[in-house]
């Protein structure tokens, strides 16, 4: 069933959301009464936690902490109801929002599997500098872990989520230092 996604991200144009986005960079990120999580400067953790793969079958658990910005997703919801009409209208597909983040430098998503929503993972991702930030996952197929560096500005990044204890999707995300925000968006059939 997942194979079925693969191509989605082929057509989706960036370009296509330069409104949204461009609305997204006058937000004030910093107003806390739009975060349910805040990021604390004071408990900042290792980045070197993330070399190593904590690829265990424990479904959605995630293993360790976070530390980030994640907004209420009401702080967004016109711009978040645009993108997703746009992605259902796109790709024939049921499109809902699954988070807003922030990463300020040194801030990090520890491993997870997101197994409890399987289907397809679409983030709309922004960073201030190149080659600074990054996304991480385990490769079932080669059974390495890959470390894909954001570029400058904004740029997609998606993925297939699977409920397969087999086919698991470990992944993490990671800001060494910038600034780095995400929307993630899942694409189902239903």
């Amino acid at each position: 069933m997942i194979k079925e996604y693969s191509n989605i991200i082929c057509m989706i144009n960036i370009d296509d959301f330069k409104d949204e986005l461009d609305a997204l960079d006058k937000l004030n990120w910093d107003d806390d009464r739009m975060k349910k999580n805040r990021f604390n400067p004071d408990k900042l953790m290792k980045i070197s936690d993330l070399e190593d793969t904590k690829k265990y079958s424990l479904g959605d658990i995630q293993i360790g902490l976070s530390n980030r910005d994640v907004y209420k997703l009401g702080f967004f919801a016109e711009i978040l109801t645009s993108i997703t009409d746009k992605l259902r209208k796109i790709t024939g597909k049921v499109v809902s929002p699954t988070g807003v983040f922030r990463y300020p430098p040194g801030s990090i998503c520890n491993w997870h599997t997101n197994s409890n929503s399987p289907g397809k993972r679409v983030y709309f991702v922004w960073v201030e500098d190149s080659d600074k930030s990054f996304f991480r996952y385990f490769d079932n197929t080669t059974s390495n872990v890959v470390t894909k560096y954001d570029k400058k500005g904004w740029h997609l990044n998606d993925f297939d989520i699977s409920d397969d204890d087999a086919q698991l999707f470990w992944h993490c995300a990671c800001s060494e230092n910038t600034f780095r925000k995400s929307l993630g968006f899942s694409i189902t059939d239903v």
